[in-house]
C-alpha cells in the first residue's frame, strides 16, 4: 500500500510537471504570435494632404476674400500661416491592437495649412486649417480633419482662441478618436440662400457671443458677433 502511494505520487508529479511545461510553451507561443503580429515597423512618418480634403477648404487656393457687414465692405488678404505650412514633429504613441502591451513610439511628421483673416471692422481673426491625425494602432494609416476657430492675437504667445467647428475631411481608414465640433446639416437655409452640407456652431469667447456657418461646398458661409452679421460676399 505504502509502495503504490509512493508511486502514485511520482506519476502526479511527473504529470504536473508536464502541464506546467506544456501550459508555458503555449503562453510563450501565444506572446510570441502576437508579438509578431505587432512588430512595430516605422520610426518616422511623413504625409501630405489628398484632394478630396483640400477640395472642402476652397480657401487655400485664394488670396483674398470680401466680408460685407452693417460697416460695409471689407476686402481682405487671406494669409497662409507659413508656421502652419511647414513640416512639424508629433511624437505619437502607437499601441498593438490585439496586446496593448505591447507599444512604441514614433515621429509623426505632418503638415498643418492654415488659412486665416482679419476683419477691419472686427478684433476678431477667422482662421480655417487642415490638419492630420496619425492612427493609434496602424502608422500607415491616417485622417484629415478640419478646424475653425476665432482667435484674439493668433498665432501669438498673448493669443487665445474658441474652436467652433471640427469635422473629418477624409477617414483613410483610420481611427483618431476625434470629436466632431458643430452641427450638420445637408441643407440650410440662410437668409435668403439655401446651402448644401453646412456646418454651424455658437459658444461665447471673449465677452461676446458667435455664430459660425461654413459650408464643405463653398467654403465660409458666414458668422455672427452678438447678433452683428458678417458675410462673405466674395473670395478671389
Amino acid at each position: 500500500m505504502y509502495r503504490f502511494e509512493i508511486k502514485t505520487l511520482k506519476e502526479m508529479f511527473v504529470h504536473s510537471q508536464i502541464l506546467s511545461l506544456i501550459l508555458f510553451l503555449t503562453i510563450l507561443i501565444t506572446a510570441s504570435c502576437k508579438k509578431d503580429e505587432c512588430n512595430f515597423h516605422y520610426s518616422r512618418y511623413s504625409i501630405d494632404f489628398s484632394d478630396e480634403s483640400k477640395q472642402q477648404i476652397p480657401f487655400l487656393e485664394k488670396d483674398s476674400i470680401i466680408i460685407q457687414s452693417i460697416f460695409g465692405f471689407d476686402t481682405m488678404e487671406l494669409k497662409k500661416d507659413l508656421a502652419g505650412e511647414g513640416t512639424r514633429k508629433s511624437v505619437q504613441l502607437w499601441q498593438c491592437a490585439s496586446d496593448s502591451t505591447i507599444s512604441d513610439k514614433y515621429d509623426f511628421y505632418y503638415i498643418e495649412k492654415v488659412v486665416h483673416f482679419k476683419s477691419y471692422a472686427s478684433p476678431y481673426t477667422v482662421a480655417m486649417s487642415l490638419i492630420n491625425c496619425p492612427d493609434l494602432y496602424e502608422p500607415n494609416k491616417y485622417s484629415e480633419y478640419f478646424e475653425l476657430l476665432v482667435a484674439t492675437n493668433f498665432n501669438t504667445a498673448f493669443g487665445d482662441h474658441l474652436r467652433l467647428i471640427r469635422f473629418i475631411t477624409n477617414e483613410r481608414d483610420a481611427s483618431c478618436r476625434l470629436t466632431p465640433l458643430g452641427e450638420f446639416n445637408e441643407e440650410l437655409k440662410i437668409g435668403n440662400v439655401n446651402f448644401k452640407n453646412v456646418w454651424y456652431n455658437e459658444g461665447d469667447f471673449s465677452n461676446h457671443h458667435f455664430e459660425v456657418f461654413y459650408s464643405t461646398e463653398v467654403g465660409l458661409i458666414g458668422y455672427f458677433i452678438d447678433s452683428l452679421p458678417y458675410f462673405v460676399i466674395g473670395v478671389f
